[in-house]
């Protein structure tokens, strides 16, 4: 029988701007995110794709990815969760038992 051994965590944040804003990430993101935009409008650019997001919209960011964010507020602020996690062991290393 194998047995699958992975250490996760996740950080769970939502976040609230109420300026659009722009945040620079060239030097490549900590973790992998899952977010889910709630009020606003935001774009996210890296080399490859340009990703356009409206209220409602999922999106993921996997770990390592290079790019700029631009956060644009709709009355008031824009906001969204921010699920953000790592995986310790990436390789999905087996344990033999």
């Amino acid at each position: 029988m194998k047995e699958i051994s992975v250490n996760f965590k996740i950080y769970i944040n939502e976040y609230n701007f109420i300026q659009s804003r722009c945040n620079d990430i060239r030097s490549g993101s900590a973790l992998h995110y899952i977010g889910r935009l709630k009020k606003g409008s935001a774009k996210i650019v890296s080399d490859d794709v340009i990703l356009e997001l409206r209220e409602g919209d999922v999106f993921y960011i996997p770990k390592g990815l290079k790019y700029m964010s631009y956060w644009y507020v709709d009355d008031m602020s824009v906001t969204f969760d921010s699920f953000g996690f790592s995986i310790m062991d990436e390789t999905y290393g087996y344990n033999m038992t």
